[in-house]
């Protein structure tokens, strides 16, 4: 039910570092990669899910007021690249004694295509 490998990289740039009004504007990009994993421990081939990279960004500023109070405003977005892929997967096998038979259950854990979120946060 691991992975095989797991990988992550976060990149964050502050572009007007220098310019007071802008110096607070910030871009993050983030990936992770998540290697090959199996449904169980059976190793079986039909039961793998394939090896996936999504890569989200984020834009955000935040507004100094007197007092110490901190307006923040962003916008992330995920699954940037709009890959379709499955984060998790079950699989459930039950033997009927009455029927003499094995059923197996399975599903996927399909994962949201790119989306976006606002974030608005006041610290005072």
């Amino acid at each position: 039910m691991s992975p095989s490998a797991v990988a992550s990289a976060s990149v964050l740039l502050r572009p007007f570092v220098g310019c007071e009004k802008l110096s607070a504007l910030e871009f993050r990009l983030n990936g992770r990669f998540v290697g090959k994993q199996y449904w169980d421990n059976t190793q079986c081939e039909d039961r793998s899910l394939p090896a996936y990279f999504v890569a989200d960004a984020s834009l955000s500023h935040s507004f100094k007021f007197a007092g110490g109070n901190l307006l923040r405003l962003g916008i992330y977005v995920d699954n940037l690249l709009n890959n379709k892929y499955c984060a998790d997967a079950w699989v459930s096998r039950e033997y009927y004694e009455l029927e003499g038979e094995y059923v197996q259950y399975e599903g996927l854990f399909p994962q949201a295509p790119i989306s976006c979120m606002l974030r608005v946060s006041y610290s005072f």
